[in-house]
């Protein structure tokens, strides 16, 4: 944040001591244009109030974590979700198994976690080794312990308009749109990738709130076309730097839902450098969508806690 201020001031520094340098133009014409959508602050305050909310009710919570495998980035991933319970005050537990885990043998044990009656909330890391089928695993957690909202029957009722328990991530993308005050209706969105997890439910989520939407994905043709037309871009394949300035149209709003380490440095899917002057607003990657997915994740507990609660009284 105090980058950012610096930053700010030496644009208007500059303009107001050369009014007749394009550059010092240019970078106020930056300045005037691009909005920072700050998830990390956001899930910072949203998980405040949640950790209140967990005191006040004496709201007990247990989340178990399904990892697989040793791949580096979830693990990160899963430690990041356990300190937010923590502070929170929910607790959390990580169930670790050999990535070469039979599918049969994770389902058993999936499903023992289902009759445990110490954990009230499930959820497994993706991605799964190669030879597990993802889709099998989110079936085989009890739909009652599944805050992540990728079950059928979760998935479904999206669908239909009721959104009582969704998929984190796109649950993210719109929270972080209606605190900017960014409305979705009437407007052209165009979402890259359609996984499960994100693209799809994304998608819905957009149409649940009478935007006009258009999927991409790894076989579309001439993605800008479709790109250069739209009003708001989700994206989330993990490409780096995949959206260029010539792929969007002045004050087009980015969400950059990917997120990529190329050496020493992590980068989403957009070409935040090079487009910042162009779009309106804009999601830094880090600290955009994945402190807000995080922050989701503790919500669902929350949520779900609180009618466990109420259906008990």
């Amino acid at each position: 944040m105090a980058g950012e201020f610096f930053r700010t001031w030496k644009l208007h520094r500059n303009f107001l001591a050369c009014k007749c340098s394009r550059k010092c133009v240019k970078g106020f014409d930056e300045l005037k244009m691009v909005t920072i959508l700050d998830g990390k602050a956001l899930a910072e305050k949203l998980c405040n109030s949640y950790k209140k909310k967990v005191e006040k009710a004496g709201l007990k919570i247990k989340l178990a974590v399904v990892l697989v495998g040793d791949n580096p980035a979830s693990e990160i991933y899963v430690q990041n979700k356990k300190k937010r319970c923590m502070d929170v005050g929910i607790g959390c537990e990580i169930r670790r198994f050999k990535k070469e885990i039979s599918e049969e043998m994770l389902i058993s044990e999936i499903d023992a976690l289902n009759s445990d009656k110490e954990i009230d909330a499930l959820m497994v890391q993706m991605p799964l080794p190669k030879h597990i089928n993802p889709r099998n695993i989110l079936e085989a957690v009890d739909t009652r312990k599944d805050v992540e909202g990728l079950s059928t029957y979760h998935m479904g009722r999206l669908s239909l308009g009721n959104e009582d328990v969704v998929p984190c991530t796109p649950k993210g993308v719109i929270r972080l749109l209606d605190e900017y005050g960014i409305g979705l209706a009437g407007k052209d969105v165009c979402i890259i990738g359609y996984s499960d997890i994100v693209g799809k439910p994304l998608a819905t989520l957009c149409l649940n709130r009478e935007a006009t939407v258009t999927v991409c994905h790894v076989k579309t043709k001439d993605l800008g076309k479709h790109t250069r037309d739209a009003d708001i871009i989700m994206t989330a394949t993990g490409v780096p730097k995949l959206i260029k300035k010539e792929m969007i149209k002045q004050g087009c709003i980015i969400i950059d839902i990917g997120i990529k380490k190329l050496r020493e440095n992590v980068v989403g899917d957009a070409d935040f450098e090079s487009i910042k002057g162009r779009c309106s607003h804009i999601t830094p990657v880090p600290g955009g969508i994945g402190p807000m997915t995080i922050a989701m994740l503790v919500e669902n507990m929350v949520e779900a806690a609180e009618r466990k609660l109420k259906q008990t009284e």
